[in-house]
């Protein structure tokens, strides 16, 4: 429960922007093309630093790396609420993702460290389930903060208005999952790879009195072991500290496309780039178009054109309009609580088939609604379509990390899904980018390309190495 408040308040934070986005755009008047690149900065400072905080993972602990990165978002949620400029906002929603890919990856791992891999996936749904009610509260937030009539000059440059004030009631929840995050103990398996096996054993004991209602003397196991290939590699001493700690992270990366794991990995990136990055993109752009489309619907009281029709439109006053309805959160709302559903629903009957085929079957339902979307002319059913993709994808997400966390030894395993998850949010803060500038001339193109990418993606997961977790102990 903890971890899923945990990654429940980095996802409000990278997210937060999307819902604040026709506010704040229209204040800081941003056409498309900036809306987009303000929508993916915070993916595009979680692809630099990706690789960073999984090595860090690896070798000093996924609660440090949480820590750590939980304190920066704190600090930087601050003064994004501050940002008097779009280039300053830019650069620090660049820096919130930078330090939320630490939270972000490292939650995933410590929660499938935690879960013996019979209900690993199980877990980790059960966490994005949590994490999903973001696409509740924010929506639900912004229904009340945005309209609110804020305006509270600062200095010459800044005003602050209602969309700063719901940017810094993120600080809540980042607080209360600092808080809780404090009392977690770091996972047995990071402890033991890593030469602390009476800690390792004390947590397991924890888990156990507590699971048993039980005391930890009546542990019934005295002692651990794992496979020689789940423990972690030593950082050499000669030299310079920081060096040899470069060093070891190539060495990790390198081992990543060795001969034996190579194919586990570039079929892991593929998938994450394809799917998430195309989940991320629709999220991201989900509260534009549905606010188009209800504004259109009741402006005109019919509804004769399309999606692409509507994010085409070069009326320059209407873009900046800042008289926004807002009745398009409700939307929002309801497809946080479709997420939720969908990945309870899927952690207690869709993961008793295969779940390469279950990410087949969700990939190409995806792909054949990007595609009939485009020619629909209802409101309803236009965003009942978007809704629909985005929850499919969005249940995928923890289906692929479970098999990614089985892929892998213990002391790659933050390493590998930092790099899988490069790819994913690399694909996010291109595809926010490029859509964005779609939007304007080509959006039919541009689902047209988020059709052909899922449906690719859809063919990979059939050779999906699912078995591979029978080589070592996970």
């Amino acid at each position: 429960m903890t971890s899923g408040l945990i990654g429940l308040a980095a996802v409000l934070s990278i997210q937060g922007m999307a819902f604040a986005l026709p506010k704040a755009g229209c204040e800081l008047q941003l056409p498309y093309s900036v809306r987009g690149m303000m929508s993916s900065m915070g993916f595009m400072g979680m692809l630099v630093s990706a690789q960073v905080f999984g090595f860090v993972a690896d070798n000093f602990g996924r609660k440090f790396v949480m820590m750590i990165t939980q304190s920066a978002t704190m600090v930087i949620t601050v003064l994004w609420s501050l940002a008097p400029n779009t280039i300053t906002l830019g650069i620090i929603l660049f820096l919130n993702g930078v330090f939320l890919t630490g939270t972000f990856t490292s939650a995933y791992v410590y929660v499938g460290e935690f879960c013996p891999s019979n209900i690993r996936a199980k877990g980790l749904l059960i966490m994005t389930a949590m994490m999903s009610t973001c696409n509740i509260v924010l929506p639900a937030m912004a229904l009340v903060i945005l309209p609110l009539d804020v305006y509270i000059p600062i200095f010459d440059v800044l005003v602050f208005t209602s969309w700063r004030l719901y940017i810094l009631l993120i600080l809540i929840p980042l607080s209360l999952a600092m808080l809780l995050l404090s009392k977690l103990p770091e996972t047995p398996k990071f402890l033991y790879s890593i030469g602390k096996h009476e800690e390792a054993l004390d947590v397991i004991r924890s888990i156990y009195a507590g699971n048993k209602k039980k005391n930890k003397d009546e542990f019934p196991i005295s002692s651990l072991s794992l496979n020689s290939d789940e423990m972690s590699s030593k950082i050499g001493h000669d030299g310079n500290r920081f060096v040899n700690y470069f060093k070891k992270m190539m060495r990790d990366i390198s081992i990543l496309f060795s001969k034996k794991y190579v194919i586990f990995t570039l079929m892991s990136c593929f998938l994450l780039f394809s799917l998430v990055g195309t989940c991320n993109t629709l999220i991201m752009w989900f509260p534009e178009e549905s606010n188009r489309i209800m504004r259109h619907y009741q402006t005109h009281k019919i509804f004769n054109v399309t999606i692409c029709d509507l994010m085409e439109e070069s009326n320059t006053a209407e873009t900046f309009d800042c008289n926004i309805n807002y009745d398009f959160m409700y939307a929002g709302i309801l497809l946080g609580i479709a997420e939720v559903i969908a990945c309870i629903v899927v952690g207690q009957w869709g993961l008793k088939i295969d779940r390469k085929i279950l990410i087949c079957i969700c990939s190409f339902l995806t792909a054949g609604l990007s595609f009939l979307t485009v020619f629909l002319a209802s409101p309803y059913v236009v965003i009942l379509c978007l809704a629909a993709m985005i929850v499919l994808l969005f249940t995928m997400f923890p289906v692929i990390i479970s098999i990614v966390v089985e892929l892998f030894p213990t002391h790659l395993r933050s390493t590998a899904a930092s790099l899988t998850m490069t790819f994913s949010r690399m694909g996010s803060g291109v595809g926010g980018q490029i859509l964005g500038i779609l939007f304007e001339n080509h959006c039919r193109g541009g689902y047209f390309g988020l059709t052909s990418m899922v449906a690719v993606a859809g063919l990979v997961c059939i050779f999906i190495p699912t078995g591979q977790k029978k080589n070592h102990k996970v």
